[in-house]
């Protein structure tokens, strides 16, 4: 990955753009000595999305699944439940 410097970015913006938008590079600006952001192609990013959200999905299922164990979990039938929505 290649760095650049907020300096760089501003003399070479469409170029760096293009690099990341046709060439696929991922470019690190570095904003101070302890930061810095990152310039990733669209389809990279849709990848990290998916990804977040799968993770999320994991976490949601991994909680339905310890409530759905949980012997002192309180059980009603749905009826119940969509009586208690009002549905």
């Amino acid at each position: 990955m290649n760095t650049i410097s907020t300096q760089d970015i501003k003399k070479n913006l469409l170029d760096t753009l293009n690099k990341v938008a046709q060439n696929h590079e991922n470019i690190a600006i570095e904003i101070s000595e302890h930061q810095k952001v990152y310039l990733i192609p669209a389809e990279d990013y849709q990848l990290l999305e998916e990804l977040r959200e799968l993770e999320q999905e994991k976490i949601d299922l991994d909680i339905a699944n310890e409530r759905i164990n949980d012997p002192n979990q309180k059980r009603v039938s749905f009826e119940q439940f969509f009586d208690e929505l009002g549905i």
